[in-house]
């Protein structure tokens, strides 16, 4: 799911709800504080950041990926939320 600019307005009700039945919202450090740490997802979600900067990446795309497949594996309902355009950060083809 992609918050855009990460304007907690410009959620859509669909991305709210996905975030309240989510057991775990992975998220990345372009996403607004606001939405992982503030009522959007449900209290009891973990929240794990997947942050990428340049040079510094904490997981791979390809652990995040084998991650985001165990996890739904193991029945949880998880989230991977993340902020701004994939095209502008010249990672749009990995992210596809």
């Amino acid at each position: 799911m992609w918050s855009g600019s990460g304007d907690v307005g410009l959620f859509t009700l669909s991305g709210l709800q996905l975030m309240q039945q989510a057991d775990l919202v992975l998220y990345d450090h372009l996403v607004s504080n606001e939405i992982p740490d503030f009522g959007l997802v449900r209290r009891d979600a973990e929240r794990i950041c997947m942050g990428k900067r340049a040079g510094t990446h904490s997981m791979i795309q390809e652990e995040i990926n084998r991650l985001l497949l165990a996890l739904a594996q193991q029945g949880k309902r998880v989230v991977r939320l993340k902020g701004g355009d994939p095209f502008i950060f010249c990672r749009g083809g990995e992210e596809l």
